[in-house]
């Protein structure tokens, strides 16, 4: 039930359903896939800073007594997701706020969900390479063909990072 109403962007049911099965007469264990599972709902409905309260607040409280993993690369991925939507709301104008939610995003990327790659050469999905493109992007809103040299040093002069795109002839 909570699936659905996270779906259909029923924000205020999905956390109704949460908080009674976290009742101590009524508890129901949940995990990672349950708060993933809410964090897109408020994505969904375009409740962006709902979504960051939950991991900032929520979350660990919750996993004081249930067993979520922390490090899940689902709540890591939707964290930059947020923080994306962020900056496709923002207006060009917003540069400190647009280079703020552009460095979360850097930061969660090198740091959470692609550790290694300060290191040693990794393996990025093509996903996660639009994802970065887009942000870089969105952080040069007011020209964004200023965004191509730092995307084409990240993706491959400088980078660790191994990709579908990398080497590949125009």
């Amino acid at each position: 039930m909570l699936n659905v109403y996270a779906k259909c962007g029923e924000t205020n049911k999905m956390m109704e359903i949460l908080n009674y099965s976290q009742r101590q007469e009524k508890f129901i264990s949940i995990d990672e896939v349950t708060c993933t599972t809410i964090m897109s709902g408020f994505l969904k409905a375009n409740k962006v800073k709902e979504m960051f309260d939950f991991y900032d607040n929520q979350i660990p409280k919750l996993a004081l007594n249930n067993n979520i993993n922390l490090q899940s690369k689902f709540i890591i991925n939707l964290k930059s997701v947020g923080h994306l939507k962020i900056m496709e709301i923002l207006d060009e104008n917003e540069i400190e706020k647009l280079s703020f939610h552009h460095q979360q995003f850097l930061d969660i990327f090198q740091n959470e969900l692609y550790p290694d790659i300060k290191f040693k050469p990794t393996s990025i999905s093509l996903n996660d390479v639009n994802t970065l493109i887009e942000v870089y992007v969105l952080l040069n809103k007011k020209s964004w063909m200023k965004a191509v040299n730092d995307v084409e040093t990240i993706l491959s002069q400088k980078s660790n990072c191994i990709h579908s795109l990398k080497n590949r002839p125009c």
